[in-house]
């Protein structure tokens, strides 16, 4: 009893302190946007090269991710997790570059190098935090992910604050922090899950959950939704008239009401219901938005954020959930491919966006991201429908209860061959 109070115990320190490695390393992908008014004040860029700067760090962070997400499979000690977040920090050094038209190529290289390193942090690190077997799964991916959108969001508005008093070169001080939790990381000596691919339980597992194909193409609206209104609305906000910090503190309150609802929605789904409260978070989302966007010009309005990122942004662990045993492709994959897959898809969407919000305006391209967050409740509604179909026809043919949820897969074989 008391090594198993020990093992619990020692597993919250290895949880939390890979949870604070997230959120650093997060920190350093969702600072760009936030501080990119006054990067394109100094190097005089365009809001079409700025879009593309914040574009091609996200295409490094996530793309990169379906790369390696396969690699080490059957490694147990962490390479990746340090090598990630060496490369990660290096975004602090933009502050040492001299104000001329030349950096901006130095710029670009910091921010593709930056990405990499948190592309190539992740995938591991999630397989460390599979690893703690003592503490349930929904938890644990719950805390992980929550920390995240603390890095990215909080720690950018924490970003803004050294930039407004130090300018660029107070971002130097941020490299403080990688250094103090990975002296505490090895220490843990903490290992990676190893999927056993042959194990009879794992088979059953992936047989009873869904694709993660379809999984994906679900979740990629609503992550193209949330990625360009937390890239775009800090500019938009300083377009406004609002303070650097206001910007950053906007993409914060997001964080923070990410922050409540993944926990609390984790808790509601940890009995198997993730799909079903994905498709309320994403219909929620929709109003607390629209409302955001209509008094937006209202300093007061930033308020309504908190709820707008409790349901947008908590919808996202409820996924990872999902895809932890989904059907197809081996755990690390599964995992660059939700996690940097959705990322990746949606930058390249932004991306192709910025000639339209140079030309007609930020706002323009905020007021119809809503749309995004409908579409993925509608293919959500699909699956879930199916599988009720599944579960009746189950239970006339009194078919085990692990078969219902799966055969919405084989429903769609089906129907295809039919219309063939």
């Amino acid at each position: 009893m008391q090594q198993n109070l020990k093992t619990i115990k020692r597993q919250w320190v290895e949880l939390f302190t890979l949870s604070g490695l997230h959120m650093t390393v997060d920190m350093f992908s969702g600072m760009l946007a936030v501080l990119l008014p006054v990067i394109r004040e100094n190097y005089a860029l365009s809001l079409t090269l700025g879009v593309i700067l914040l574009s091609v760090q996200s295409l490094a962070c996530n793309v990169v991710q379906l790369l390696v997400g396969h690699l080490r499979a059957g490694k147990k000690k962490p390479l990746l997790i340090p090598v990630g977040l060496c490369l990660a920090t290096l975004l602090c050094f933009i502050g040492v570059l001299p104000q001329q038209a030349s950096a901006v190529i130095w710029i670009f290289v910091l921010a593709i190098i930056s990405g990499i390193g948190v592309a190539i942090f992740h995938p591991e690190s999630l397989r460390a935090v599979h690893y703690l077997k003592a503490i349930p799964a929904s938890t644990s991916s719950a805390v992980y992910l929550t920390f995240g959108f603390m890095g990215f969001t909080g720690g950018s508005w924490f970003a803004a604050v050294l930039v407004s008093v130090w300018g660029l070169k107070g971002l130097l001080a941020l490299i403080l922090f990688p250094i103090l939790l990975w002296v505490i990381f090895k220490g843990l000596k903490t290992q990676l899950a190893v999927e056993d691919s042959g194990s009879t339980t794992n088979v059953q597992e992936k047989s009873s959950q869904h694709s993660i194909w379809s999984i994906y193409v679900m979740l990629l609206p609503a992550g193209i939704s949330s990625a360009v209104m937390m890239s775009l609305l800090p500019s938009r906000l300083y377009e406004l008239g609002y303070s650097l910090t206001y910007g950053g503190l906007a993409n914060m309150m997001i964080g923070i009401g990410a922050v409540a609802g993944s926990l609390i929605l984790a808790y509601l789904a940890s009995n198997g219901r993730e799909l079903f409260y994905v498709i309320i978070a994403a219909l929620i989302t929709i109003p607390f938005f629209l409302l955001y966007l209509f008094w937006m010009e209202q300093a007061a309005a930033i308020g309504l954020l908190l709820p707008y990122g409790f349901f947008a942004m908590a919808l996202f662990p409820l996924i990872v959930s999902l895809a932890r045993h989904a059907r197809g492709v081996n755990l690390g994959f599964r995992m660059g491919l939700i996690c940097g897959g959705i990322w990746g898809a949606a930058h390249i969407v932004l991306m192709g966006l910025s000639p339209i919000a140079e030309k007609f305006g930020i706002q323009t391209i905020l007021n119809f991201i809503w749309i995004g967050y409908l579409i993925s409740a509608f293919i959500g509604i699909i699956l879930y429908r199916k599988s009720l179909r599944c579960s009746m026809l189950a239970d006339e043919d009194e078919i085990p209860s692990t078969r219902p949820i799966a055969c919405f897969t084989d429903t769609m074989i089906a129907e295809e061959q039919e219309l063939k």
